[in-house]
């Protein structure tokens, strides 16, 4: 489950996300309200391999 902006959505299997029916529960849920510590332009990749990498080099530099 995540929750962004007010909107939970559900993590599937495969990496992508789906907005939650409001109807849908879960057992157990825990929120955490996170503040940025490090901030980024808008990174636009096609690949994964390649976005890894563009984020270990803004964490190598803070």
């Amino acid at each position: 489950m995540i929750v962004l902006d007010g909107t939970v959505y559900r993590a599937i299997w495969n990496g992508s996300a789906e907005v939650a029916p409001d109807d849908e529960t879960v057992p157990f849920s825990n929120v955490t309200f996170f503040d940025a510590d490090i901030k980024s332009e808008h990174v636009n990749t096609a690949s994964s391999i390649e976005l890894k990498g563009i984020l270990n080099s803004i964490v190598r530099k803070h």
